[in-house]
């Protein structure tokens, strides 16, 4: 991954990918917005870790995924 600034063809095409996920109701946590703050691929794989926990609570019976697992 590269630490040069957004490019404004990136910026557009992630503001407008956002928009296409609002139409189902998909929310951006502000601790995501890549165009407010800098998100690291490390920032992103803990939070769909902590999604797939959360959404999937019921079958793991209340266990998070251990890192194996992950």
């Amino acid at each position: 991954m590269s630490n040069a600034p957004k490019s404004a063809a990136e910026k557009t095409f992630q503001e407008n990918f956002v928009k296409e996920l609002q139409k189902y109701k998909w929310e951006a946590p502000e601790f995501l917005n890549g165009n407010k703050q800098k998100v690291t691929v490390a920032d992103l794989v803990s939070h769909w870790r902590s999604e797939l926990n959360r959404i999937n609570a019921d079958q793991l019976e209340g266990v998070e995924l251990t890192d194996n697992e992950f």
